[in-house]
């Protein structure tokens, strides 16, 4: 139960920082997290599991024959006898996040299977209750606070303001509409859902300035980091934290679903959001879909491996964030050509310029109030991909034209193509990539060429063999093509992942074989337990699990009326390759000197 309430807790902590300092009843903001049930989980990670077949848990002892077990056997047995025990886990569990004069609070509801061995769980992870009248407990030691027994529910708090003697409900209306159906079955496996006071979205951003306000005098300069750096840095994590503070403070509803469909082996995320009337997200949201991208007409071939979108307009606080952001960037870009021990006079001049007037340009672009771009990765005729793109971007027919010119200035033997075609008043040209990266661009992209054309205000790209064609076609299609109504989504994602990492393994640097993905959590000089996993195997367990295909993941956020609707698909393959890091897990629940290995054909 310890590690219910810290695991919650730090979910929380994570996910609603921002709103610490907030002083409001409960029902401003109301903020819950529900899991549909232990069984529903339990049937995910079961499928994840089944989903690598081929692995199993091997202990061997001198003189013995190995003992062998199933990941999943050892995962079951680790929920229900360490977390479950006295948990009803045919029903749901929730957590609540409370505002309150005193700060915010956690309030935990877990469904009673057992009452007796739910106690005895309790005190297994060192909480005692005691019981202080009919459904009511006192807990202390690793946990103060109480325990009310509710319709067969331990609902947990630390004090009687969030555990009443009565008027709490499990299962609230709220719960009811936005995690239950008409059956009052689970609408999904894990759910995230926020209400906030209609029309409060000023005061709650005015009382959120404390909460950045401390946050922010946490961050300190390192010894070693210069002033750009960790201006730069702060200035991110400014950035950050006004994006939280937009979607926290300015919507009135906010749900965030998960399913793993166990019948069709994806998962499945939706996203609902409903921003609260007069506020800058409401203004945001009424401009989606009122403006038709540049790029709109262009569609992907079927065989696609990457397609992204975005055409998001920017408010007033975004525009100020990312200029000022935009602006560190360029400062610490300068500072480090001005510090570099390894660039000539030459270089260093040249790298100055190119990074003014670029970081110009993209400032330029951020005050016009919109992002506006595109990327893909399509066959192309020599079997290779060919990678495109385009993005508005202010005064790149002077800026971009002058930072290719600079090029052979800034990396000497760098060779550049200058105006090799042209379509409409887009100019094409080119430069050769880094020794380095020729052999990597080659491989995926039949070409160690990037070509860029450059229009008064935009940029497009390519790579690949057909490089000039290809841009020169999009051009082509994007002037030709009207668009009478502008699309509704504002961002989408699709990505085949297989090509990419196979790709990325067969370039991969000697030094990134051995780098550890995962860092020691140990403390006083202990060895931690916690298995490392390098990049290498990462990627070989990735290679694995996608060999099949069912690789995709899929993104898209798009205007609904007045509301923002989201959802997301994580094909077979990853739930496959999140079943190979469980199954890596289950090693440090078994005994010592337990492996993980793969079954061998015929065993």
């Amino acid at each position: 139960m310890k590690h219910h309430l810290r695991t919650a807790g730090l979910a929380f902590a994570l996910a609603c920082f921002s709103l610490l300092p907030l002083r409001a009843d409960e029902k401003d903001p109301k903020i819950s997290i529900v899991i549909a049930s232990p069984d529903a989980v339990k049937a995910d990670l079961k499928l994840m599991l089944d989903l690598k077949p081929d692995l199993r848990l091997v202990k061997r002892t001198k003189g013995r024959a190995p003992e062998l077990e199933k990941p999943w056997d050892k995962l079951k047995e680790y929920l229900d006898e360490v977390f479950l025990l006295g948990v009803d886990s045919t029903r749901l569990i929730r957590i609540d996040l409370v505002n309150t004069d005193e700060g915010v609070k956690y309030r935990s509801v877990f469904p009673i299977g057992d009452l007796d061995d739910f106690l005895e769980n309790l005190e297994l992870f060192g909480i005692e209750p005691k019981r202080r009248a009919r459904n009511y407990y006192l807990l202390s030691n690793a946990y103060d606070g109480l325990m009310r027994v509710i319709d067969d529910f331990g609902v947990i708090g630390p004090d009687r303001d969030l555990v009443p003697a009565r008027g709490y409900d499990p299962i609230d209306d709220d719960l009811e509409k936005y995690a239950l159906d008409k059956d009052g079955n689970a609408l999904f496996d894990v759910v995230f859902y926020m209400l906030n006071k209609e029309g409060s979205a000023k005061k709650r951003r005015e009382e959120y300035e404390s909460v950045k306000e401390e946050l922010m005098a946490a961050v300190k300069q390192k010894e070693d980091e210069s002033k750009e750096d960790f201006e730069l840095r702060r200035s991110i994590g400014e950035l950050q934290l006004d994006e939280l503070a937009r979607y926290f403070a300015d919507p009135a509803e906010v749900v965030i679903g998960w399913e793993t469909d166990n019948a069709e082996k994806v998962g499945k995320l939706l996203v609902d959001m409903l921003p609260d009337k007069d506020s800058m997200l409401a203004e945001t949201v009424a401009k989606l879909g009122t403006v038709a991208s540049r790029f709109e007409a262009l569609t992907p071939a079927d065989e696609k491996i990457l397609h992204g979108t975005i055409n998001l307009p920017l408010d007033e606080q975004q525009q100020k964030n990312l200029i000022g952001t935009m602006e560190l960037f360029r400062d610490s870009g300068l500072a480090d050509v001005k510090n570099s021990e390894t660039l000539e006079d030459g270089q260093k001049t040249a790298f100055t310029e190119i990074i003014k007037i670029l970081s110009d340009s993209m400032i330029e672009t951020l005050k016009a109030g919109r992002l506006d771009g595109y990327i893909s990765a399509n066959p192309a005729a020599d079997g290779k991909y060919t990678l495109q793109g385009g993005l508005i971007f202010k005064n790149a027919g002077k800026n971009v034209t002058r930072a290719i010119e600079l090029v052979p200035d800034a990396r000497p033997g760098r060779q550049v193509m200058l105006n090799v075609d042209k379509v409409g008043d887009v100019a094409i040209h080119g430069f050769s990539v880094s020794d380095e990266n020729a052999a990597a661009y080659a491989d995926l992209f039949g070409a160690d060429a990037i070509y860029i054309g450059v229009g008064p205000d935009e940029v497009w790209y390519a790579i690949g063999a057909d490089g000039v064609e290809t841009i020169k076609a999009a051009v082509t299609k994007a002037n030709d093509t009207k668009i009478e109504t502008p699309s509704k989504e504002f961002v989408s994602l699709f990505m085949k992942l297989a090509p990419w990492i196979e790709w990325r393994a067969r370039h991969a640097k000697p030094e990134e074989e051995t780098a550890a993905a995962t860092t020691s959590d140990a403390t006083d000089g202990e060895e931690s337990t916690k298995p490392k996993v390098s990049r290498s195997e990462l990627r070989d367990y990735a290679l694995q699990a996608f060999k099949a295909g069912d690789d995709i993941l899929t993104l898209s956020f798009k205007r609904d009326g007045d509301r923002v609707a989201g959802s997301g698909k994580l094909d077979t393959g990853l739930l496959r390759f999140a079943g190979h890091l469980i199954a890596k897990f289950t090693v440090t629940l078994s005994d010592e000197g337990t492996e993980l290995e793969s079954v061998k054909a015929g065993e």
